[in-house]
């Protein structure tokens, strides 16, 4: 059950009528204590859309963090990132 006031769309709407607010990006910490799975990516993309007065967000790229091989023999976290076009509508449904 989603109880954000920030709706979630993966591609842009074509029953309501919006305008742009911009770009918002986000990245995941790299400790084994940070949410890297999309999931938790999109909900700090609609934290940061709520900020600007989104009605929701079309989430563009999302790419989880993942553990393994960072090059040099070294291994570690991969920051997840993710990439969303922040939307207020302008219809009054």
């Amino acid at each position: 059950m989603n109880t954000h006031p920030v709706d979630v769309f993966y591609s842009p709407p074509t029953e309501r009528t919006y305008t742009e607010l911009g770009i918002i990006n986000t990245q995941t910490g790299q400790t084994i204590f940070h949410d890297r799975s999309n999931e938790g990516m999109v909900a700090k993309l609609q934290d940061e859309a709520e900020k600007l007065g989104a009605d929701a967000i079309i989430v563009r790229a999302s790419q989880e963090g993942t553990w393994g091989l960072k090059g040099a023999g070294n291994t570690g976290f991969e920051r997840g990132n993710a990439e969303a076009i922040a939307i207020k509508f302008t219809d009054d449904q």
